[in-house]
């Protein structure tokens, strides 16, 4: 595997665990500084050159990152491939602190495409983005835990009308004490959760606490239920704790997107298709070589200082690419293209994020009225028709 820069690896990782917030809260935190794969070969794992012709000169894409997830894993798995050489695209990758500062950034020009996830909403009520598309889901990395020792635990699933995975009753889940980081999307899988069994915040007691500070807590006995995202999520259930709830056991949808700056956009769509089709193509393969794809993105981390175990890295990536794989491109253009009714189904997946947000006092509905015009489904338009 390439040799990334160790500072780089670092922040890419500090930042992940920031992905998962939305809201318009910004971090003076500045970004690491950004690697660049120009004028290199494309390689094997063995360093050995691929594709002579992948050292000539290409043309770089900057690629704003705060998350690395499965998204993540996908991209080094065509960077491994050298699927962006082979297009004449080089990376040069620009890790960012939170999606805020990221977003921040859009009006000076630092970045041109990035991949995220539910801090969209703040890129859409604030700045110059147009989302272009979708790589993956991550509906299985937020997970809401308990004690094995819980009513709830003990309760098993089954008990909730149209919901067969969530544990216990709600009877049980009243008055709970649940640690989450407010405002984020575990916190917003709980909400779901709960109006699943027909309550509401009212009925439990919601403390907000970022990852690191929650997981200390619990683990010290603190709260009754537990709600983060990967890999914090599979280190609970590692410890033994049970998952009573998650994204997909409330039928909550979580789509890393493809977005670039309306700069980009306006200018330069033929290097976003040639970098939407070379994602694709990694996410593809991917999928069907979760174990390479372990491979790749363990060393990433371990490079980077994390300890994650590799079986749980395995497991998620494997019952990511199983269960809850990434859309083709037909699929996509049904999802992104606007219908005669004004909308599209990438539209109101939006708004129901910004529909939690207004509800938690982030933003407004007039924020919510941009979301429509953030939306386009042209680049996946113009790969369809060079097919």
């Amino acid at each position: 595997m390439k040799k990334i820069t160790a500072i780089v690896l670092v922040a890419i990782l500090v930042v992940s665990l920031a992905a998962c917030s939305g809201g318009s809260q910004s971090s003076s935190t500045p970004a690491a500084t950004a690697f660049s794969t120009e004028g290199t070969a494309a390689t094997t794992s063995a360093g050995e050159a691929q594709n002579p012709a992948a050292q000539t000169e290409k043309v770089t894409i900057r690629l704003a990152t705060i998350n690395a997830g499965v998204m993540t894993a996908s991209t080094l798995y065509a960077q491994e491939h050298g699927y962006f050489d082979e297009a004449g695209l080089a990376l040069d990758i620009i890790p960012f602190n939170t999606g805020s500062e990221m977003f921040e950034a859009i009006p000076s020009g630092e970045w041109d495409i990035t991949l995220i996830g539910a801090s969209i909403t703040t890129a859409i009520a604030g700045y110059d983005i147009k989302i272009i598309g979708q790589v993956n889901w991550d509906d299985y990395a937020v997970e809401c835990y308990v004690r094995p020792d819980s009513e709830i635990a003990q309760a098993g699933q089954g008990h909730i009308d149209g919901f067969p995975d969530i544990y216990g009753t709600p009877e049980m889940w009243k008055g709970k004490t649940i640690i989450t980081p407010a405002a984020s999307t575990a916190h917003n899988m709980v909400v779901r959760t709960l109006n699943a069994m027909g309550l509401t915040e009212n009925d439990v007691n919601i403390v907000g606490m970022d990852i690191a500070t929650g997981l200390t807590a619990f683990k010290s006995g603190q709260g009754d239920m537990l709600a983060v995202w990967f890999p914090s999520s599979y280190a609970s259930r590692a410890d033994g704790y049970v998952a009573a709830s998650s994204c997909y056991a409330v039928n909550m949808h979580l789509p890393f997107y493809v977005a670039c700056t309306e700069d980009f956009y306006e200018n330069h769509a033929d290097l976003a298709q040639k970098f939407m089709e070379v994602t694709f193509r990694g996410l593809a393969e991917s999928e069907a070589n979760p174990e390479e794809t372990t491979e790749y993105y363990y060393e990433f981390c371990v490079e980077a200082g994390s300890s994650l175990d590799y079986d749980n890295v395995l497991d998620f990536i494997t019952i990511k690419a199983e269960t809850n794989p990434s859309l083709n491109l037909d699929q996509q253009l049904a999802k992104f293209t606007v219908g005669a009714d004004g909308s599209s189904a990438a539209i109101e997946e939006i708004n129901e994020v910004f529909d939690f947000y207004i509800a938690q006092g982030r933003f407004t509905e007039e924020d919510k009225t941009k979301t429509e015009d953030s939306i386009s489904a042209s680049i996946l338009q113009a790969i369809k028709d060079a097919q």
